[in-house]
């Protein structure tokens, strides 16, 4: 019985350091600048089970994200697959984002800028989020003849794609009616961006000719010109 007693003594004292260590490991796989009652947290923990973000250390939710980061979540997010020679003079093969950039461009989801660089170290603008988004879950796109915001208008190169993601729910833009373009895209903002694209909501129906406004197919190549100082 004395036997028994201390057999069960080690198998309890077991049990309760297996969940200790449990519970340790679980812990740790949060990001510890995300607490539990930040309105990002539902989309960063979204992207940590599908692989998109570590969940390790800290997230710097509130830093600019970078246009090599945004390829790399958009591209896993996306499932995306395939490979092409790029000749982006500022993408190396040993750099750690050039297997995404790469499968990017094989999917037509980026072409880099006008000058033939990419600026993987420049801050993502707004704009040029939508249209990799668009590109990248294969969206199609919603082109309404009244812009949603009045900084976006018709004429700009990014208004379809900016359009597109009011339309199927992913982005809203400003309490001000501004949608912001240029501005840099914080990282809990892409949490939020990615995730929703991810399961969007059906296109938004004109309610003035109760239909969609939606254009689909066509070349993924977006042309770059004069008129197109940010393409991506």
């Amino acid at each position: 019985m004395a036997n028994f007693r201390k057999i069960l003594a080690t198998l309890s004292t077991v049990a309760i350091l297996s969940t200790l260590v449990v519970t340790t490991a679980v812990s740790a796989a949060g990001y510890t600048d995300v607490p539990s009652d930040s309105w990002a947290k539902s989309y960063v923990d979204n992207l940590v089970e599908l692989c998109v973000f570590t969940g390790e250390g800290k997230f710097r939710p509130a830093d600019n994200m970078s246009r090599a980061e945004f390829v790399k979540s958009v591209v896993v997010a996306a499932g995306l697959e395939g490979t092409t020679a790029i000749t982006f003079p500022d993408v190396k093969d040993g750099d750690w984002f050039a297997p995404y950039v790469k499968t990017a461009v094989a999917n037509g989801v980026i072409g880099g800028y006008a000058n033939g660089k990419f600026g993987p170290n420049d801050s993502l603008t707004r704009e040029q989020a939508a249209k990799i988004v668009v590109k990248a879950f294969d969206l199609p796109e919603v082109t309404p003849t009244s812009p949603s915001f009045s900084d976006v208008k018709a004429s700009d190169w990014s208004y379809g794609y900016v359009e597109t993601l009011v339309s199927y729910g992913i982005v809203s833009g400003y309490g001000n009616g501004k949608f912001g373009p240029m501005d840099s895209v914080k990282r809990d903002q892409v949490a939020k961006i990615v995730s929703l694209a991810l399961s969007p909501e059906a296109p938004v129906v004109d309610e003035d000719e109760d239909e969609e406004v939606v254009v689909t197919g066509g070349d993924l190549g977006v042309m770059v010109s004069s008129e197109t100082p940010a393409a991506v």
